[in-house]
């Protein structure tokens, strides 16, 4: 099955390349660029994984998260999977006028 995916994906990238080359490297470019933002949640994910693995046996997790965990399984589940998915913190910076001002700054500020 995966094998007709790609090869029907790489037939229609050939015949969109033939049709108009420039759209397709802009195409390209861009999804190049989608998957290089998505890429840091991506690997966080697959290191958490890695790591409960390396700690708990597939036992224990299937047991707290498998078929017979019921709706305990979900909330723990869901929660793992939203604290994998949160951004990193940024630093917040606050400075005295004449009240307390807060705001969040860039971790790296533009040069």
């Amino acid at each position: 099955m995966n094998l007709a995916l790609y090869g029907v994906t790489l037939f229609l990238l050939t015949l969109s390349y033939f049709k108009d080359k420039n759209k397709t490297k802009k195409s390209l470019k861009k999804a190049l660029k989608s998957f290089e933002n998505i890429l840091p949640q991506f690997l966080g994910v697959i290191v958490l994984v890695g790591v409960l693995l390396a700690v708990f046996n597939p036992e224990t997790i299937s047991k707290v998260i498998g078929n017979q965990s019921g709706w305990i399984g979900v909330l723990v589940s869901g929660i793992i999977g939203s604290v994998t998915l949160i951004p990193f913190p940024q630093p917040l910076y606050c400075w005295k006028t004449e009240q307390a001002i807060c705001r969040l700054q860039p971790l790296y500020p533009p040069s």
